[in-house]
């Protein structure tokens, strides 16, 4: 499911996580794997708030066009990263399509 969400071109991370929840059938606490798709510097933020709880907690220099994964509970500072691959690894792949 792709969902739009006008909450993500703003830095209120809480505000975030209950509009994504909004839209989500499972429930808070339960484990779901997600794909965020953005702008720095929120996308970043954003990912290091979802890891650490905390927008500045990690650096992550995250590249344009950029792919983000993670997993685990939606909450802050309880995900895991589980991929962050920039566009030039996976850009040859989509030529094969």
């Amino acid at each position: 499911q792709v969902t739009t969400l006008e909450s993500l071109a703003t830095p209120e991370y809480d505000l975030l996580l209950q509009d994504i929840h909004s839209h989500l059938t499972t429930k808070i606490d339960e484990t779901i794997n997600i794909a965020l798709v953005g702008h720095e510097p929120y996308l970043g933020e954003l990912t290091a708030y979802l890891l650490t709880g905390d927008p500045e907690g990690v650096r992550l220099h995250v590249k344009k066009a950029s792919f983000i994964e993670l997993s685990g509970e939606l909450v802050a500072g309880k995900m895991q990263l589980t991929q962050l691959t920039p566009y030039s690894t996976y850009k040859h792949s989509l030529n094969h399509l």
